[in-house]
């Protein structure tokens, strides 16, 4: 189990180390050498002096090691020192998240993968909609972030602690061999948990690397739909307009018509009147023509009519394809337009992420540099350290300090925001509490954007804390 809250004077021997029971570095008054005993030991006798000298190691000095510590540390650090970019994505990403699922609540849910087959989802079985891709992002991402920050809490107090002991051997403090051994089963521990917390990231960037590409596909199968939707409903307004052509020669030609109907009646009356009761056999003639004329004319006005209706019923015909396609435009507009946003949002968060365990990994190295030091002294038979070596690895353990540090500060609040957007996903926009949680995510959102800032100071901090180390070391 890890210590915890320890002080340097927990962190001290006081009482005399046998040959057993081996210390590990003092710092003497000596500009030029550690001593080999602490002045509270300067009463006991030479032999017992001469024994300490085997068990305690030497830390030696001189100033020119001590001028060139600056120097030597920018350099092991120059691999790790832009480390806070690897933090500053990290809150920005589940605020990334939470917009998009805020976004995709105002519009209609969709499914994307009927024509995928099954076989070849490793991560996405049971994920078909959009919301649902969505939900299971933000449950992986919980669990990660929410392991994480458990994770990080430890390996912080460690690192604290370890980097308070380095501090005081540099200033002449004793560390027993039990106290480092139990230092470095600690170490194991950490490095372990962030190998884990590093694989949960990496298990949630499969998962997003495997839906960015079923989402891709998808988004290039509603576009040919889309295309070929297109196509159609230029045909339909083609064929709509044709035939709204056809009906305005069908209305006038029954107009035509109609008028030539009436006439006619208008004629025939005119000779029926005009004639007296006892009719010519002619006269008889040529109301039977004008009768046969009207007759015609009736024929082909009922067939004009047919034929405008029928014009007008195919017209509706033509205008509810019409209606329906540019219905189903606007769906396969609107699906195209989320996986565009969901890639492009999903893409950014997969890419930081990434930058997650970038961070861990670096963890993990730096806890390796600690444990290295801590082997290197327990394995070696030589009782002997340089100053730029206890430095060094001070430096090492108080940046995995500052960063797990840092990185519990900003991402403290991440799993809560996770899990607003899990709760929104499951309500229904008709819900009466529906306006009041997307604004509270919206909110959340708006303020992991503003965690970033803390990165940048925590790495001030860092520089100052080792300056003042570097000051004692220099006095």
């Amino acid at each position: 189990m890890l210590a915890t809250g320890c002080t340097q004077s927990e962190k001290t021997h006081v009482t005399l180390p046998s040959q057993e029971d081996k210390p590990f570095l003092s710092l003497g008054a000596d500009s030029q050498q550690l001593s080999i005993y602490p002045p509270y030991l300067e009463s006991y006798t030479m032999a017992t002096e001469m024994k300490q000298a085997q068990a305690v190691a030497k830390l030696e000095v001189n100033h020119q090691e001590v001028d060139q510590l600056g120097e030597k540390f920018e350099l092991l650090m120059e691999p790790k020192a832009n480390w806070e970019k690897f933090l500053m994505p990290a809150p920005i990403s589940v605020a990334t998240l939470g917009e998009l699922v805020i976004k995709s609540m105002e519009e209609d849910d969709f499914h994307f993968s009927k024509d995928f087959p099954k076989e070849w989802l490793k991560y996405m079985k049971g994920t078909e909609t959009f919301r649902t891709c969505l939900y299971e992002v933000s449950q992986r991402g919980w669990k990660a972030f929410n392991n994480a920050n458990s994770n990080t809490v430890m390996i912080n107090m460690w690192f604290e602690c370890f980097s308070e002991m380095m501090e005081g051997v540099i200033q002449g403090a004793l560390v027993g061999r039990e106290e480092l051994q139990t230092d470095r089963e600690e170490a194991e521990a950490c490095k372990f948990t962030a190998q884990e917390t590093k694989e949960q990231f990496l298990d949630s960037i499969n998962y997003l690397q495997e839906l960015l590409q079923v989402w891709s596909k998808a988004k290039l199968s509603f576009n040919e739909e889309l295309k070929a939707v297109q196509r159609e409903w230029e045909q339909a307004t083609g064929q709509e307009k044709i035939i709204k052509q056809d009906v305005t020669h069908a209305k006038k030609n029954q107009e035509w018509q109609e008028k030539q109907e009436e006439g006619a009646i208008s004629q025939l009356k005119a000779i029926r009147t005009s004639c007296p009761l006892a009719m010519k056999e002619e006269d008889n003639s040529e109301i039977e023509q004008h009768r046969k004329r009207l007759v015609d004319i009736q024929e082909r006005y009922e067939g004009s009519c047919e034929t405008l209706i029928q014009l007008t019923e195919t017209c509706k015909e033509t205008e509810k394809t019409r209606m329906k396609l540019e219905f189903a435009e606007r769906e396969l507009e609107a699906k195209v337009v989320s996986l565009g946003h969901g890639l492009e949002a999903l893409g950014r968060v997969k890419e930081q992420w990434e930058k997650m365990v970038s961070f861990f990994q670096m963890i993990s190295h730096l806890i390796d540099s600690c444990l290295n030091w801590i082997k290197d002294y327990l394995g070696s038979a030589e009782d002997k350290q340089h100053i730029n070596q206890a430095f060094e690895t001070f430096s090492v353990a108080h940046l995995g300090q500052v960063m797990s540090e840092t990185y519990t500060k900003i991402n403290g609040k991440s799993p809560s925001v996770l899990s607003q957007a899990k709760e929104i996903l499951c309500l229904d926009c008709s819900d009466a509490h529906f306006s009041s949680k997307k604004a509270e995510l919206d909110k959340a959102c708006e303020a992991q954007k503003a965690q970033s800032h803390l990165v940048l100071e925590m790495r001030e901090k860092f520089k100052k804390k080792l300056s003042k180390v570097e000051e004692k070391i220099k006095r």
